[in-house]
């Protein structure tokens, strides 16, 4: 096991720090590496947290969502007070987009339960294709998205 020093994580602050990176997969928790074509993602059930990292181009983001459409099935039948949805991709394909809108729609639904749900999303200033996509997926989750603009 070692501790993540990946420089995309700088600005998400010491959480993402200090999260250990062997792929685990458990009911509380999904943590999976960066490949270059998956973005890393950690799910923590226990502090409530979603981070969505790099480039996602998944050749079958059915396969790749899947466990992370489970753990936010399971997450919302009993999540925390509040929850942080923290996604950072430079680019993601058409079929990604929709698996991720899926999992974004689940989560969402915890907002019906009286908690909070707060989803960032950082993005190039110049990227409108993902501006526009945030929006569209806004209208379909009903939930309002935090778009964090990068130089």
């Amino acid at each position: 096991m070692h501790t993540t020093t990946d420089p995309r994580s700088k600005r998400l602050g010491t959480l993402s720090n200090t999260i250990t990176k062997p792929m685990i997969k458990s009911q509380a928790r999904i943590s999976l590496p960066f490949t270059g074509n998956t973005p890393e993602v950690i799910l923590d059930k226990s502090i409530g947290t979603a981070f969505i990292l790099g480039r996602c181009l998944c050749s079958n983001p059915h396969d790749f969502f899947k466990p992370l459409i489970q753990w936010a099935t399971e997450y919302e039948q009993n999540p925390q007070q509040v929850t942080l949805v923290t996604i950072n991709t430079d680019y993601i394909n058409t079929g990604s987009s929709m698996a991720l809108r899926e999992f974004l729609g689940i989560l969402a639904k915890v907002q019906f339960t009286g908690r909070k749900i707060i989803i960032k999303w950082y993005c190039d200033k110049t990227d409108e294709d993902t501006r526009d996509r945030i929006t569209m997926i806004e209208e379909i989750i009903k939930v309002k998205i935090q778009v964090e603009v990068e130089e």
